[in-house]
């Protein structure tokens, strides 16, 4: 017997957006320009389950007005590191660009990753959001 499933609608957005998911990934920002963002906060889970791996004080980054974090590796804490200092309450409030980098190796694979740009960036100023697609989460 089919088990039932609610009615949905056709749906044409970013197919990485049909992943029930919190986490910013490369397939939700532009690949040919970065997106400005402002640190909301920092957040700090005592563990958080990967597939099949549990990482343990793994945190993330929380955007003013974006849903999806990103979390934190070694490379994107010493980018914001050496951009605000060690502690991450200075983070707090700060503009980052992120970018999509093709070109990262993880467990031995090529893949495309978030990055944050290792500069400081202005507050951009009035952008009109991108209209009819909120299928979009970093666009402005």
């Amino acid at each position: 017997m089919a088990e039932k499933m609610e009615s949905g609608s056709e749906y044409t957005g970013l197919g990485a957006l049909l992943k029930d998911s919190a986490w910013l990934n490369s397939e939700m920002l532009p690949p040919d320009r970065d997106t400005v963002v402002q640190i909301e906060k920092t957040i700090r889970r005592g563990q958080v389950k990967f597939k099949d791996e549990v990482k343990k004080g793994y945190g993330s980054l929380k955007f003013v007005g974006k849903d999806k974090e990103l979390g934190l590796n070694a490379t994107h804490i010493a980018v914001l590191s050496a951009l605000f200092g060690k502690m991450a309450a200075d983070w707090k409030g700060k503009w980052v660009s992120l970018y999509v980098d093709p070109d990262v190796m993880s467990f031995g694979k090529r893949v495309s990753a978030v990055r944050i740009r290792p500069e400081r960036v202005k507050p951009p100023g009035k952008v009109e959001p991108v209209q009819d697609r909120p299928d979009i989460p970093f666009e402005p």
